[in-house]
């Protein structure tokens, strides 16, 4: 408030004329900042940006609209150009001494050069933050099994693989996790197959067990393009979700299988997983799913 006050006294030296053309020239920056913004998040490929609409012409639009609104500062003289720079070096000083500190460190253009250069130079924080947006945005009421997600390892495999190969990677990680004896793990795992097919069709599977003990609960997602070897019938599974906790989480294991189910039942599951290009934009699909949330 002290800050804004004095920047209103000094303004108060000011002719009207410049004051006004210095705000004209503010909201014209912002115009033009908008619209190559624009052009940086869509080339940037983020799977996390998710406009609610699409604007004609891109990217002629946009770069016409920058062109012709960076006309209009120009137009408006020298000393108007001069008093918007100096507000925004204000701006920039305010946002670097003091509204970067929850800063995440990371922009659209890097995952715009990320296209063009090496794609390590970059990580997920941009995603992350995209992704935040787009729930608040839509008012996605995040569910026990979404937390899950938010939390979970995923798992992108590359070859053809045995449900055994798989069960034991899995049952290996929960022990260095969460100290579980990865031959019972595994041997759970095994045993519940053998009793029931947890592979609910050609594409999907939902194998799940009680270990541990206590408020144990996981939940690791599996994505194999070349498939998955469950069962004769069901040779080349594609999505895998292993869930597994203590016996006293049997009711959250229902929600979890519940909202799995809702999920794989959407109009293009299989080819919307298939077609995310990294395990970040997978997690983000299973975020932003349009399923009913459970309570």
């Amino acid at each position: 408030m002290l800050l804004t006050g004095l920047f209103v006294y000094l303004a108060l030296f000011l002719p009207l004329e410049s004051l006004v053309k210095a705000a004209s020239t503010v909201i014209l920056a912002s115009y033009v900042l908008t619209n190559l913004a624009v052009i940086v998040l869509r080339e940037s490929g983020l799977a996390a940006y998710r406009p609610t609409f699409r604007s004609p012409l891109y990217p002629w639009l946009q770069l016409g609209c920058a062109a012709l609104f960076s006309w209009f500062i120009v137009s408006l003289g020298a000393e108007t150009i001069e008093i918007t720079l100096a507000l925004l070096l204000i701006a920039f000083c305010a946002y670097f001494f003091y509204g970067r500190k929850g800063d995440r460190g990371e922009y659209a253009l890097l995952h715009t050069l990320r296209r063009i250069a090496d794609r390590r130079i970059i990580g997920n924080a941009l995603e992350n933050e995209l992704i935040d947006i787009v729930i608040d945005r839509d008012g996605i009421e995040q569910d026990l099994f979404d937390r899950l997600v938010r939390d979970c390892e995923i798992i992108d495999l590359d070859y053809e693989a045995s449900f055994e190969r798989v069960a034991g990677k899995i049952s290996r990680k929960l022990a260095d996790r969460y100290g579980i004896d990865a031959e019972m793990a595994y041997g759970e795992y095994v045993r519940r197959q053998k009793e029931t097919n947890t592979a609910l069709n050609e594409f999907l599977a939902i194998p799940h067990v009680a270990v541990g003990s206590g408020d144990l609960f996981f939940l690791y997602v599996v994505r194999c393009r070349k498939g998955i070897r469950f069962t004769a019938e069901q040779p080349s599974v594609k999505a895998a979700f292993f869930l597994g906790g203590s016996p006293e989480r049997r009711d959250d294991h229902l929600k979890c299988l519940a909202a799995i189910a809702l999920i794989a039942g959407e109009s293009g599951f299989e080819e919307r997983w298939l077609g995310y290009a990294t395990a970040m934009e997978l997690r983000n699909g299973l975020l932003t799913s349009g399923r009913r949330r459970l309570s």
